[in-house]
């Protein structure tokens, strides 16, 4: 398995939203780049905010509209956070990308646009066109096509530094986040700072940190997929040395206890 326990999910997307589908790419080039593509309609009335939570990824969202030309790089948040940016009763495409992935740079360091949702127009140069395409595709699964075609024009030759990344990221998937700097540093040969660097350049999270959002989202996975999971199984199989730091973790990024939490889901 390409990514053992890592999926990066987002709950709300799918639980808040009026309508939600998702298709994840499982062979091909496009899954060793993209974790999924998906869309959904805001409700008219949000019964509960929408939120996201720390998944160590970028997405790259567009509002499939006849009057607006808008498209946002929405990156990953520290901590549970509200996207107040979102319109009611609209209709969004988006595309999550692995952490790892080498299908798009940046002429700036993922570490300024963390926690923020920025316009694309901003961050990459991209024909325009791309926005009525999206909008008057008839369907989810040819708005993926068209979005596909549309990556392929921005790749670019994947630079060292990223494959220095793959390599350090898949470590820290290996051992589902519970590997300290140093092991990783080792695996690859370069230095504990030097990996702190790219870490900070292409995924705006330091190591420490990236480690403990990948251990995080194997958590919220279990308790979004299996409804039968007690906090001694989430303990053991999210790698926790114990109750205290389980919870002492978890709301650091949800921002709320897994007690609360479970309340919500249910």
């Amino acid at each position: 398995m390409y990514k053992l326990n890592f999926f990066p999910m987002q709950p709300d997307l799918f639980r808040y939203t009026y309508t939600y589908e998702e298709w994840k790419p499982l062979k091909g080039h496009f899954a060793k780049q993209v974790a999924i593509f998906y869309e959904f309609t805001t409700r008219d009335v949000a019964t509960f905010p929408i939120t996201i939570v720390p998944d160590g990824c970028f997405d790259l969202l567009f509002l499939l509209s006849d009057t607006e030309e808008k498209a946002y790089l929405w990156t990953t948040p520290f901590a549970r956070k509200e996207q107040n940016f979102l319109k009611k009763n609209a209709h969004y495409f988006g595309v999550r990308f692995w952490p790892e992935q080498t299908m798009l740079t940046f002429k700036d360091p993922m570490k300024l646009f963390i926690e923020q949702v920025i316009h694309l127009q901003q961050t990459l140069h991209f024909d325009k066109q791309i926005f009525q395409r999206l909008y008057e595709a008839p369907s989810f699964r040819t708005r993926i096509q068209v979005l596909q075609q549309f990556l392929i024009t921005l790749e670019q030759e994947p630079l060292l530094e990223m494959k220095i990344i793959q390599t350090t990221i898949q470590q820290i998937y290996t051992f589902n986040g519970q590997c300290s700097l140093k092991m990783v540093a080792n695996s690859t040969g370069y230095t504990e700072q030097y990996i702190r660097r790219l870490f900070e350049r292409f995924i705006g999270l330091s190591p420490k940190q990236f480690a403990q959002v990948v251990q995080f989202q194997q958590t919220i996975n279990l308790l979004n997929t299996d409804d039968q999971i007690d906090f001694q199984d989430l303990i053991h199989k999210g790698g926790y040395y114990d109750q205290a730091h389980f919870i002492k973790q978890f709301k650091k990024h949800m921002c709320t206890t897994p007690k609360m939490y479970l309340k919500q889901l249910s």
